[in-house]
């Protein structure tokens, strides 16, 4: 598989981890709750970080060395 391969890969499986967060989330109260901070909006669950390691993952298939960088990514990101 090339380059690109492992990063669709790895978009495809946060993708699906995040469609499976936004069913499955609400069920376990990991939602954001709006009212705390004065906004008048629905809870949301907030599944970004897990297109966050799908990507991860997939730099990690293209090469392993990217593993050195994954950390200082999740404390910027």
């Amino acid at each position: 598989m090339d380059y690109a391969g492992y990063l669709v890969t790895g978009l495809l499986l946060g993708g699906a981890g995040t469609v499976l967060a936004i069913k499955l989330f609400p069920s376990l109260g990991l939602l954001d709750f709006p009212e705390r901070y004065g906004f008048k909006r629905a809870k949301l669950p907030y599944p970004g970080g897990l297109m966050y390691l799908g990507l991860a993952f997939g730099l990690y298939l293209v090469d392993p060395a990217f593993l050195k960088i994954i950390p200082p990514l999740c404390l910027v990101g």
